[in-house]
């Protein structure tokens, strides 16, 4: 076999060792990311947040905009789907709760 082709085919195969090694460091971190906001999220009460919004008012895209979230997050709240505790904690903060709150709005 001539050097070229060796080399070719060398380079083909640590390059294919490389990127394959690189492809799966990325899908662990994914994963480990994914584990780790999953475990940042909370069970709260749907209902609370709705009431406590209603109450004062407000549509979902003002609170969304006075919390400085996505209007999808209040949503997602209210509707029971997992949201991270640091945007529950922003979307109290805007409703005019502290953390000595949580019993209202947590499971």
């Amino acid at each position: 076999m001539e050097f070229g082709r060796w080399a070719r085919t060398f380079f083909n195969k640590t390059q294919t060792r490389y990127w394959t090694g690189l492809w799966e460091s990325f899908q662990d971190i994914a994963l480990l990311s994914k584990e780790k906001k999953m475990q940042e999220t909370a069970k709260v009460n749907p209902q609370a947040f709705e009431t406590a919004r209603k109450s004062q008012l407000l549509d979902k895209n003002s609170l969304a905009r006075m919390a400085g979230v996505s209007s999808l997050t209040i949503t997602r709240l209210e509707t029971g789907k997992p949201v991270l505790l640091k945007n529950i904690k922003k979307v109290m903060t805007a409703l005019g709760y502290t953390v000595d709150d949580k019993d209202r709005f947590f499971m």
